[in-house]
């Protein structure tokens, strides 16, 4: 099972963007589905029941997205004609913080 971060600072540290951006992309996605999918704390976040439930659904896109990911960096090309190393999902990572 896929782990969210344990804090927005953490989030955001993962996404290269700011933890107000993360903060709030996640009050977005709150306010359309009406309501909280985290319970928040000073210096971490949990997940609500709605939030293990959206997660438990989108899951297995998170893992296509990086079983996608994966294929292309191991395939050692790239659309723009060069080879990468690295190993980030950067994809999989934007999904999984905007749970």
């Amino acid at each position: 099972m896929l782990q969210p971060p344990s804090a927005f600072s953490e989030a955001s540290k993962q996404l290269f963007i700011s933890q107000s951006a993360v903060s709030q992309s996640i009050k977005t996605l709150e306010k359309k589905l009406e309501q909280p999918l985290f319970i928040r704390s000073t210096k971490k976040v949990q997940l609500t029941p709605a939030g293990k439930i959206l997660l438990k659904h989108i899951e297995p896109a998170m893992n296509l997205i990086r079983r996608g990911e994966s294929q292309l960096l191991d395939s050692g090309s790239s659309v723009w004609g060069s080879s990468t190393s690295a190993r980030a999902t950067p994809s999989a990572a934007i999904f999984s913080c905007r749970i």
